[in-house]
C-alpha cells in the first residue's frame, strides 16, 4: 500500500516521456495526502468483493428499491460509504512500515440531497492523517436513483 501508480481520472498517469508516475512511500513526502486520497477513491469506487474485504457496494444502490422515507436513501449511502471506509483502515492496520501520512486516523461523511432532484444525492468524505494533515475535498461523488417501471405491469398491460 505504500507505493502505487498515480491515477489521474481513472487513468494510469505518465510523465512526458510516457514512463508511469508513482505516489506514495519513497517518491516523496508531499505524496502522503495524494496517496490517501486514491486509496478513498478506490475503496469507494470498486464494486464489493464477494468476501467483503474491500469495496463499496454503492453501485448497487441504484439497483435497490426505491425506499419510502424522504431520508433512508441518505442513510444507506452513508452507512455504505462508513463501511469502505472501516474496509480501507484495515487494510492499513495491516500495513505496520505505512507512514502516517498515509494512514487515516479520523473521517467524516456528509450525504445530502442534491437540491430540486428528489433522488438525486451528493457525499463529500473527509479524512484527517495520522500526520494530521486533511485530505482536501475536490470534488463530491454523486449517486442518482431514477425511478424504473416495473417489467411485469409492463407485460400486463399488453
Amino acid at each position: 500500500m505504500s507505493k502505487t501508480l498515480k491515477v489521474s481520472n481513472g487513468d494510469w498517469d505518465v510523465d512526458s516521456r510516457g514512463r508511469f508516475i508513482y505516489i506514495g512511500d519513497n517518491v516523496a513526502s508531499s505524496d502522503g495526502r495524494e496517496k490517501l486520497a486514491q486509496d478513498v477513491a478506490n475503496v469507494l469506487l470498486q464494486q464489493l468483493y464477494p468476501d467483503a474485504s474491500w469495496g463499496s457496494g454503492l453501485g448497487t444502490v441504484e439497483q435497490v428499491t426505491i425506499l419510502d422515507s424522504l431520508n433512508a436513501h441518505q442513510g444507506v449511502i452513508s452507512q455504505l460509504v462508513h463501511d469502505a471506509i472501516l474496509r480501507l483502515m484495515a487494510k492499513q492496520e495491516e500495513d505496520t512500515g505505512l507512514p502516517d501520512t498515509e494512514r487515516i486516523e479520523r473521517y467524516t461523511v456528509t450525504v445530502d440531497r442534491m437540491p430540486q432532484k428528489a433522488l438525486s444525492y451528493f457525499f463529500y468524505v473527509q479524512v484527517t492523517s495520522a500526520a494530521g494533515e486533511t485530505v482536501p475535498l475536490n470534488n463530491p461523488y454523486v449517486i442518482e436513483l431514477e425511478q424504473v417501471s416495473d417489467p411485469s405491469l409492463l407485460d400486463q398491460e399488453s
